[in-house]
């Protein structure tokens, strides 16, 4: 496959307790020394060489296997791999018919699930992607830089392992859109939402009540940057706004699929999304904001 020996010892340093791969180098070299009807088969390969590695770095009985669109990596046996598999792929699936005809990219190479036993090794790994500071607890994560792939810490029941394992899925399909985070976030959750069962976000008297005490001028601004959702203070009411925002646009607005779809497709982070929803849902995100919290400074300043 490979017309000369891959580097794999420069590839894959070991920083932090774990390889951490040179994706830069690993993208240049493999188009350099791989034939075009070989390209299919060589980031698997360079894919299972680091997740091999992971493993023989976290030791005990995890191991690798994969699907058809999937790469696994556990402690489970093979039972639990295969019904993991199973809904992975299936979930996978649903998600790209509810996505309709947006134009999805080609992607090289499977999704890469890393699925940790110990909650230790899961916040040890996801450390060397954050900056220095405080941070709210996480049950799961997408990790776009480089090759992207998804690392989560095991919970004691099923149905919140794959609501988590939904939730990051649509990050990763959505990945080559420059959504505003709350919008990215907020279809997360909606797909989770929708596996379990359940479409709209469940509004309290005292949530609202929270909601309305915390959001002013200044906290908005935050949400409309994506700050909030990874900020100990404020990162449930920020996912919960996301949630209800997108459920006004669904359900109030109620744009033609149409409309909705070129919403979607230009939305951006950089103004968070607020040319898109003006041009294509012809509203204000301050006045759709406004519905739930009342009058109020909450247009984007980002």
């Amino acid at each position: 496959m490979f017309s000369e020996a891959p580097n794999f010892k420069a590839w894959f340093p070991e920083i932090e307790g774990f390889p951490r791969p040179d994706w830069k180098a690993i993208a240049k070299w493999i188009p350099e020394n791989v034939s075009a009807d070989h390209l299919v088969d060589a980031w698997p390969a360079v894919v299972r060489e680091w997740l091999q590695r992971i493993c023989d770095r976290l030791g005990r009985s995890y191991s690798i296997t994969e699907s058809q669109n999937f790469h696994l990596l556990s402690e489970l046996d093979e039972a639990k791999q295969n019904d993991l598999l199973t809904f992975l792929e299936r979930a996978r699936a649903r998600m790209l018919r509810q996505l309709g005809d947006l134009p999805l990219p080609v992607l090289n190479g499977k999704h890469v699930i890393l699925r940790f036993t110990e909650d230790d090794d899961y916040y040890r790994y996801i450390s060397y992607f954050d900056s220095e500071g405080e941070y709210a607890g996480s049950g799961g994560r997408f990790l776009g830089g480089g090759y992207m792939h998804i690392a989560y810490p095991h919970a004691d029941r099923l149905d919140v392992d794959r609501g988590t394992l939904v939730h990051e899925l649509s990050h990763n399909l959505l990945a080559s859109f420059p959504l505003p985070l709350w919008l990215d976030e907020a279809f997360a959750m909606a797909f989770s939402a929708d596996f379990a069962g359940s479409r709209d976000p469940i509004v309290t008297r005292e949530l609202a009540e929270e909601h309305r005490a915390y959001w002013n001028p200044q906290t908005i601004q935050e949400f409309w940057r994506g700050r909030s959702f990874s900020e100990v203070e404020g990162q449930k009411l920020a996912y919960s706004l996301a949630g209800i925002i997108l459920n006004l646009i669904v359900t109030e607005l109620r744009p033609p699929p149409a409309q909705f779809r070129d919403f979607i497709l230009h939305a951006n982070h950089k103004d968070a999304g607020q040319s898109a929803a003006l041009e294509y849902l012809e509203i204000d995100l301050s006045d759709l904001v406004a519905t739930f919290l009342g009058p109020g400074e909450w247009a984007p300043k980002v």
